[in-house]
């Protein structure tokens, strides 16, 4: 077996969970387990079902990737801003969930958080 194939084959750190909250109601929830599954709800006045399913080889290695360059990353906030959409995304794995969280019109996330919350965004 190559070294991707047992990368992808292992289970994630921990759970990840990213959240989006809006005007107008609208919020948008990607949960990841460690094994790949995931749960999607979204919606505004009215919700969708939740989308539900796992993750294939190829994002599980994004992800990997993703979370080795927010290793040394510690949990911050940057404050809210009016009429702005709140993003937030808490990865579990060690002896504390570290919880990162910002707003759209925020300059400075690092572009390893950036990309994870685009990528658990698509599902």
């Amino acid at each position: 077996m190559n070294l991707q194939l047992q990368r992808a084959s292992r289970a994630l750190p921990g759970p990840i969970s990213y959240r989006i909250h809006g005007p107008g109601d609208y919020f948008y929830r990607a949960q990841l387990q460690p094994d790949g599954r995931y749960r999607v709800e979204k919606g505004s006045f009215r919700s969708a079902p939740p989308r539900i399913g796992r993750i294939d080889a190829d994002a599980r290695l994004r992800i990997d990737l993703l979370l080795a360059r927010a290793a040394p990353l510690s949990s911050w906030s940057f404050g809210p801003q009016v009429e702005a959409f709140e993003s937030e995304l808490e990865l579990a794995g060690g002896r504390s969930p570290r919880v990162f969280r910002w707003s759209t019109n925020s300059v400075g996330v690092p572009r390893a958080l950036a990309s994870l919350a685009e990528l658990l965004h698509g599902l």
